[in-house]
């Protein structure tokens, strides 16, 4: 018989988990900080912007970026979850 974890909610990367993870503020700001290997403290603020891109053609592909964060000193941060496959 297969052990089943009943806990097991979703791996954050999935696109949708990661999405609903960086809704939650402190989340967000401890996601960032570790990226940045910096302390949570050193990061202020956050703003989460619109993830759809503009087209500046009519004929472009749509982007939808899974995150869009604003820092509070104006740097922009475009998020994208990316899964490598490998062996184990």
């Amino acid at each position: 018989m297969e052990k089943t974890n009943n806990n097991f909610i979703m791996l954050p990367t999935v696109d949708i988990c990661f999405k609903n993870l960086m809704d939650n503020p402190d989340v967000r700001k401890g996601f960032i900080a570790a990226l940045l290997r910096r302390s949570p403290d050193e990061i202020s603020k956050t703003k989460l912007l619109p993830t759809t891109l503009k087209r500046e053609y009519g004929n472009d592909k749509l982007g939808i970026l899974d995150a869009l964060i604003l820092l509070q000193d104006g740097t922009q941060i475009d998020m994208e979850m990316q899964v490598v496959y490998f062996d184990y």
